[in-house]
């Protein structure tokens, strides 16, 4: 289990873009002590991994295999930016987003999003409103 518990804390650090040495020196810890829990040689504590948490990392994930659902700030964040990255498409196409198309959009990316909520997967704007643009595009 630990074996398990150390591969997704070592894709967490790599998600969060550092690296063994960033994140020891980040959280004040040795070196050898992030490699035995990356490794699955010594569990890591919860002090560990509430400080881990305070800098992005998935603790739920880290533990269970599950990822964490967004917060709802996270969501409408989503929704948000994938409306502009939407938005900033069609004008520069030529077009402009009139508010009808624009509720069909957020009605949409809404939906994408809940489908990517209902799979554990997160969202990629640039991936996924290649879809939603067709769509508004017919």
């Amino acid at each position: 289990m630990n074996d398990e518990v150390g591969k997704r804390l070592c894709e967490e650090r790599n998600r969060l873009g550092m690296t063994q040495v960033e994140l020891v020196s980040y959280l004040n810890i040795n070196k050898k002590t992030q490699s035995f829990y990356e490794s699955g040689r010594t569990y890591p504590s919860g002090q560990y991994l509430a400080a881990i948490a305070n800098i992005g990392a998935d603790v739920a994930y880290i533990l269970t295999g599950i990822r964490s659902r967004p917060s709802t700030d996270e969501c409408i964040q989503d929704m948000l930016d994938s409306i502009i990255y939407l938005e900033n498409w069609l004008v520069r196409q030529g077009g402009s987003m009139e508010p009808d198309i624009k509720a069909h959009a957020v009605k949409l990316v809404y939906d994408a999003w809940g489908r990517r909520e209902e799979k554990g997967e997160i969202f990629n704007p640039d991936k996924n409103l290649e879809k939603i643009l067709v769509k508004l595009m017919t």
